[in-house]
């Protein structure tokens, strides 16, 4: 009598974000806000007459697409996130409570955004910062990251961004070291 084994295989095929096929931060939330610009159109709400896109309208996408991304990482009700104190701003998206609270200083210093640490927007955000500061190292991009923005095992995310870069791994690269050699005469 032969046995019979039994397999359950299960595979859940998840689709795509819509901004995944987009490569930069700032195209991603460019194409966001003129998708609010049109649900905004369609609303018969007033908008901006203007053909071209205001800095007002990016900052506010910008935010909105955060505090979507937010809410599918993390719970709704929890006031620390692996220790952090988290506060919800009032434009409802959740900041890290930082030490350095009695300090004057800019809002977005004191209360950074919390952003997931494997997700794809958080790397399109590191690549442009990367490319925009000259393809600044780990170090540098991290201390201007930290001024706006809180992710989780931040260095982890840079190096490997920064890793990917084809031409910071060109200069990086070793050069080859050519022996001499004598010839026998």
């Amino acid at each position: 009598m032969k046995k019979k084994i039994i397999v359950d295989l299960s595979v859940k095929i998840e689709k795509p974000e819509w901004f995944e096929r987009l490569s930069s931060f700032s195209k991603i939330v460019r194409v966001f806000c003129w998708m609010m610009r049109f649900v905004n159109k369609l609303r018969k709400k007033p908008s901006y007459g203007t053909k071209t896109l205001t800095v007002e309208e990016k900052a506010k996408a910008e935010i909105i697409l955060w505090s979507i991304e937010q809410k599918k990482h993390f719970r709704e009700k929890e006031n620390s996130v692996h220790g952090l104190q988290v506060v919800r701003g009032d434009d409802e998206v959740l900041r890290v409570k930082t030490r350095i609270i009695e300090r004057e200083d800019d809002l977005s210093f004191l209360y950074p955004i919390l952003l997931p640490s494997k997700h794809y927007l958080t790397e399109c955000l590191i690549r442009e910062y990367h490319l925009k500061y000259c393809h600044a190292g780990v170090q540098i991009l991290a201390a201007k990251l930290r001024l706006q923005y809180w992710i989780f095992s931040s260095k982890r995310n840079i190096r490997s961004c920064v890793s990917r870069c084809v031409v910071c791994k060109r200069f990086t690269a070793k050069s080859v070291d050519y022996s001499t050699y004598t010839v026998a005469s």
